[in-house]
């Protein structure tokens, strides 16, 4: 999952695998807002967690490459802005639809 952001449009992309790496589902996201790149980022792990409760899949692994938002996620810390409420309600999302899942940081 990754996000870019230019011209007030902000894009996200996602890629689901198996564990042999083969393609089961790709997604890109994309409209005009005022977020910035982490708030996309975690925008874009939102969708990804809806879309892998649509998908009916468990025990994943969320690679991101934005440490920022990896950290945000694991520590729930309180943020008060728009991406730390954007991190709550993918922690939310995650709790209840993703068992034996995590978020870890991968390196590009």
């Amino acid at each position: 999952m990754d996000a870019t952001s230019k011209y007030n449009k902000v894009g996200t992309c996602m890629c689901v695998r198996d564990h042999k790496g083969n393609n089961i589902k790709a997604k890109t996201i994309s409209f005009l807002s005022y977020l910035q790149v982490k708030d996309g980022e975690a925008f874009g792990l939102l969708q990804v967690i809806k879309l892998i409760d649509k998908l009916g899949l468990n025990n994943v692994i969320f690679d991101i490459d934005a440490k920022q938002m990896v950290d945000s996620f694991n520590d729930l810390n309180l943020d008060l802005s728009p991406f730390g409420f954007i991190v709550r309600d993918c922690f939310l999302h995650f709790s209840n639809l993703c068992s034996n899942s995590l978020v870890g940081l991968s390196r590009r």
